[in-house]
Formats: C-alpha cells, sequence, structure tokens
C-alpha cells in the first residue's frame, strides 16, 4: 500500500509541470482579440524581423515550424498583457523589442 501511494505521488510531482504549463512557451491560451493590440503589435513586429539569411527572430528563438498566425509566445495575462517572455536563442536575435 506504501509503495503504491509514494508511486501515486511521484506520478502527480512529475505531471504537475505539464499541467500547469500545457500551453508550454507560448502562455495562457485566450482569443487573440482578447490580447493588448499594443503588446502584440510590438512582439509580432520583433518576431518577424530577419537577419541578413532570411532567418526571422521568431524562427531563431522557436525553431523552423514557428508560425507567426498560429504561436503566439510568451506569459500573457487575462487581461491580454504580455507578461514574461523568454528569449534564449539559438542564434543571436536581430533589432530591438520596446
Amino acid at each position: 500500500m506504501k509503495r503504491c501511494v509514494i508511486a501515486l505521488l511521484t506520478a502527480l510531482i512529475m505531471l504537475l509541470p505539464a499541467i500547469a504549463f500545457a500551453d508550454g512557451v507560448f502562455g495562457i491560451s485566450i482569443p487573440l482579440a482578447e490580447y493588448n493590440e499594443h503588446d502584440l503589435q510590438k512582439l509580432t513586429a520583433f518576431l518577424s524581423q530577419e537577419d541578413e539569411n532570411g532567418v526571422s527572430n521568431g524562427e531563431a528563438l522557436y525553431g523552423e515550424s514557428y508560425d507567426p498566425a498560429r504561436d503566439i509566445p510568451g506569459l500573457w495575462n487575462a487581461e491580454g498583457r504580455l507578461t514574461d517572455l523568454s528569449l534564449v536563442p539559438n542564434d543571436p536575435l536581430v533589432g530591438e523589442l520596446d
């Protein structure tokens, strides 16, 4: 019985990050119309900037499968404001995010 409880608790602890961050790097799911227009425009402009090889910041950060029409990175609060953005690129980024 004790082993079952320990196994269950271990499984629950291992699943918590997956449950808590189900949307992963792309934060909480809110309808596109509810994102703060200013924050979304600035983020989209930054992620669309391309380096001299034609690689966008979005692709450098999130891989070739990054699609700005589908993937909106960062953590967004219930008011639609960008609250956190992880910028750990595989390649150098270009431009500024203001």
